[in-house]
């Protein structure tokens, strides 16, 4: 065997490795689209439902975060038992959505309530 064909088959081997490569990676990120649109679409109701009643603006995911926006105002002048019922609300919703799109994972799933300067007011966190 000669220089020049051992070359061509590292090159060759070389390249379908890389193509490989890319192709897992591309399946991964089109998975982790899929989860996080599954897991935004079960969120939505939930914080629309307090959207509504003008003490949340919004959510957002990032990983096995949920990071919700609070009106600083109207969170401060809630009820106790009102508070602990949205943020008992907001982290089981948000469990059993992380659950639903990651079968047989565990993870410490967290919900951080800011303000509009992005300053957190409030935490929960969940083991799954």
């Amino acid at each position: 065997m000669n220089l020049r064909t051992m070359s061509f088959r590292w090159l060759s081997v070389l390249a379908l490795t890389a193509l490989c490569a890319c192709g897992s990676n591309g399946a991964k990120q089109i998975a982790g689209g899929a989860a996080a649109a599954g897991e935004t679409t079960r969120m939505a109701p939930v914080v629309e439902k307090y959207k509504k009643q003008q003490i949340l603006s919004g959510f957002d995911i990032k990983g096995t975060t949920l990071v919700v926006f609070a009106d600083t105002e109207k969170y401060s002048q809630l009820d106790d038992s009102v508070e602990a019922a949205m943020k008992s609300e907001l982290l089981n919703t948000w469990a059993g959505a992380w659950k639903s799109d990651h079968l047989r994972q565990h993870a410490t799933l967290r919900v951080i309530f800011q303000n509009y300067y992005g300053q957190e007011m409030a935490q929960l966190q969940k083991h799954v």
